[in-house]
């Protein structure tokens, strides 16, 4: 399972990082009614963070099961609990528009495939 979410992870890190640092104006629209200047510069930085987060993923999708499988498990975990309350919150109460709901529902997904992954202790 870690391999596997490891890939769904570094996937969709890359669709966005690849949308926000060449169209971060466009991409920004799907979450805001209109993008200022500023949500533009902070999308595109949004952009090289989850290059970044893509590329570590993809690479670290064949680590077996040592410190360091562990430690990429608990940070994704942990990264998934706080994006997921953010991003219904935001939704909840307005701030962000419905198109929000999908990355709650990535949050999600790769929460519960590295939750999976840490109570295995095979190396797939």
């Amino acid at each position: 399972m870690y391999k596997a979410t490891c890939m769904f992870a570094a996937i969709a890190a890359m669709i966005y990082a690849i949308g926000y640092t060449i169209a971060p104006g466009m991409v920004a629209s799907l979450y805001v009614d209109s993008p200022t200047a500023h949500v533009i510069a902070v999308s595109r930085f949004l952009g090289l963070t989850l290059l970044f987060a893509g590329i570590l993923c993809w690479v670290l999708r064949e680590t077996p099961h040592t410190e360091v499988r562990n430690a990429v498990i608990h940070a994704a975990i942990a990264m998934s609990i706080v994006g997921l309350v953010t991003s219904v919150t935001l939704v909840l109460n307005g701030t962000l528009k419905p198109f929000t709901w999908s990355a709650a529902l990535l949050y999600l997904v790769i929460g519960i495939g590295m939750f999976s992954s840490k109570s295995s202790n095979a190396t797939e």
